[in-house]
């Protein structure tokens, strides 16, 4: 297969997963629209069919709460068979700020979506209309933005706090078990998985312990009415995430010149940017290993685990070039993509070498595209174009042979989880596209 026929399937892909007004992530076991999932969509779609991509995202926040909380599911109100479901989450039961003609979920996810913005109106033909969306959608992404640096960093110390494993979109890394270890489910209400029948492996997925764990969190939050100021005090999982962050530092930076094109007052995102790139280098940087770790706010201090989340804020271009150069020896380490007997050299989700490491589990061992999009992203930051050549081919070589995927084994390169995965497409398209692949 060259690489024109490639990209015709990943668009494929996007066109059978597209509902009129948005991508659904894959058939059967995603049918909603989720909140990070649209953004690497657009980011694709932004390469050659903007006026979906400008509506994929239009979509999302319509359901926007009005507090500026993005939830991270939207719900398709006649699909009934996923769990959780709308009568689960009950928002508009429980808080005000939800709006009423929608359904949605009671948490959010790393907010890609001004960085997707600022894609269509960077990729856009038509540029009046790129701007017109931007102004559009410039005060959304503005509230978004200013929730997460407010009503999710009560501390001021730039840097945003998850509330639950699913808002990190990572929901099992290894990082979160000893956090995780620490809750304790009770007086759970009755439920029934539907990923595990609909993957057809309990190996693939979380494990009940932790599914129950994830429930639990969800009612702590339920008992708070979705109010941050009363459940900030009390949940019992509360981290200044890797994922969260990166992708807010990388958002706010768009944001910020979306700001200058549009003539909006910018000193407000300066302020955020400038708390965000301190937070990332002060709180969550580890100089004497040359990795960036997770923060747990409950029990103080890093999460020492070497996952796929310590390599991705190279991204962000935070760090001087020599702290980059010690983060890039890590691509080099056995862990990750280095003498590791993995079939390319692309990044899996946790290192092999951890004793927690899993290679067909979600996200405690698979090769997820959207990750290693992420590091290439921060290899062209510092110029290290070797590197992002290597995984980029690496990613093509594996959506050619297995398809587009959820993740990937990085042992075996087979495919698992969700067939036909929307953002393993999109962002498959952009690294194509964006060689000038047509």
């Amino acid at each position: 297969m060259n690489a024109s026929e490639l990209l015709q399937q990943a668009k494929g892909v996007l066109d059978a997963n597209w509902r009129g007004t948005h991508t659904i992530p894959a058939p059967g076991l995603y049918p909603h629209q989720w909140s990070w999932d649209s953004g690497f969509i657009a980011i694709g779609l932004s390469h050659y069919h903007q006026e979906r991509a400008q509506k994929e995202l239009l979509t999302l926040f319509e359901a926007q709460w009005g507090n500026g909380f993005l939830p991270h599911i939207v719900f398709n109100p006649e699909e009934r068979s996923y769990f959780p479901d709308p009568s689960y989450w009950n928002c508009k039961g429980l808080c005000p700020q939800t709006p009423q003609e929608y359904l949605t979920s009671g948490l959010t996810q790393p907010p890609v979506h001004a960085l997707a913005a600022w894609y269509i109106y960077r990729n856009a033909r038509d540029k009046s209309g790129a701007v017109s969306f931007l102004k559009e959608i410039f005060p959304r992404l503005t509230d978004l933005h200013r929730y997460l640096f407010s009503k999710r960093d009560p501390e001021g110390c730039g840097l945003a706090s998850i509330y639950h494993p699913w808002e990190s979109g990572q929901d099992n890394l290894p990082c979160w078990d000893e956090p995780l270890s620490r809750v304790m489910p009770v007086d759970l209400p009755s439920y029934r998985r539907v990923d595990v029948e609909r993957v057809g492996s309990q190996e693939e997925r979380p494990s009940d312990e932790d599914y129950d764990r994830y429930i639990h969190i969800v009612e702590v939050l339920k008992s708070a009415r979705y109010d941050d100021e009363a459940a900030y005090p009390i949940m019992p999982f509360l981290i200044k995430d890797l994922c969260m962050n990166t992708i807010l530092h990388l958002s706010t930076r768009s944001l910020y010149e979306m700001a200058r094109l549009l003539n909006r007052d910018t000193r407000e995102i300066e302020g955020w940017l400038e708390k965000l790139r301190e937070g990332l280098l002060e709180r969550l940087w580890d100089p004497e290993d040359g990795l960036f770790y997770s923060y747990d706010l409950r029990r103080p201090g890093h999460i020492r685990k070497r996952t796929i989340s310590s390599l991705i804020p190279l991204s962000t271009g935070v760090l001087e070039k020599t702290d980059a150069r010690r983060l890039l020896e890590w691509l080099n380490h056995s862990n990750f993509c280095g003498d590791c007997n993995c079939k390319y050299p692309f990044v899996p989700s946790s290192g092999v070498e951890e004793p927690d490491f899993q290679s067909v589990t979600y996200w405690r061992g698979p090769v997820w595209i959207n990750m290693n999009w992420l590091i290439i992203k921060g290899l062209i930051e510092y110029d290290m174009i070797e590197k992002c050549e290597e995984i980029k081919q690496s990613l093509f070589q594996l959506a050619e042979e297995s398809g587009f995927r959820e993740y990937y084994d990085p042992f075996t390169g087979d495919g698992h989880g969700a067939g036909d995965f929307s953002w393993s497409a999109a962002l498959i398209i952009d690294l194509l596209m964006s060689d000038g692949v047509k």
